[in-house]
């Protein structure tokens, strides 16, 4: 049955950071990176600057290499209308009773920590900020934290945008990697024909998620 799937997930779909690239599987697959959500501060500002931190991250369109905007001219009959629009985050408010959770959690060093890890752990929920498709998610993985020597890839997207807005983690090796295996390692495909089952979860995972440092 179809929802089998979600018995052996664990064995289909992985997540990588820094300390295990090395082990991302050499196989085709799907692919898609996430900014780890990290709170390290106990500032009472703490929660508001770290959602504004992702949010600017988030507000980016590679077509632009920025914020995205358009300006639009609407003709009438004796005037021609100019409207710029753009998008802006939107600050995080937190009510006074969260406030207060938050103040009573920081003071408490086992609901921080828990609180930590449960942040960084959702950052799964996160929109991915690029989705990609490969016959070696392995290899991709690497070209991805090496970049591409001043091409136009998602590596120095990333960075010169993390850069240009002054972000703690600027760098894609600090990034979230994850995978989902469409078919056998390398090594066991010689004697298996090759298909586009990745080529078109790629494309259908970037008409729905709508990755910022993708390109269209």
């Amino acid at each position: 049955m179809l929802n089998d799937v979600w018995r052996t997930i664990g064995k289909e779909v992985g997540f990588f950071y820094e300390a295990n690239f090395e082990d991302v599987p050499s196989s085709p697959g799907v692919y898609a990176w996430f900014y780890p959500l990290r709170v390290l501060s106990r500032e009472p500002e703490a929660l508001q600057r770290v959602v504004e931190e992702v949010q600017a991250l988030l507000n980016y369109d590679s077509g632009v290499r920025g914020p995205p905007s358009k300006e639009a001219i609407l003709e009438f009959s004796w005037w021609n209308y100019s409207i710029l629009a753009g998008r802006r985050p939107n600050i995080l408010q937190l009510p006074d009773t969260l406030q207060q959770a938050w103040n009573a959690i920081v003071k408490n060093e086992e609901q921080f920590s828990e609180f930590q890890r449960t942040l960084l752990r959702a950052s799964i929920f996160m929109p991915p900020l690029y989705v990609g498709k490969t016959d070696n998610l392995n290899t991709r993985c690497q070209q991805h934290l090496r970049g591409g020597a001043g091409q136009n890839d998602f590596h120095d997207r990333f960075e010169n945008n993390a850069h240009q807005l002054g972000l703690r983690l600027r760098s894609v090796r600090q990034l979230v990697f994850s995978c989902v295996r469409t078919g056998p390692p390398v090594e066991q495909r010689l004697s298996q024909p090759a298909t586009r089952v990745h080529e078109l979860v790629e494309r259908v995972m970037n008409g729905i998620c709508a990755p910022p440092y993708g390109k269209r």
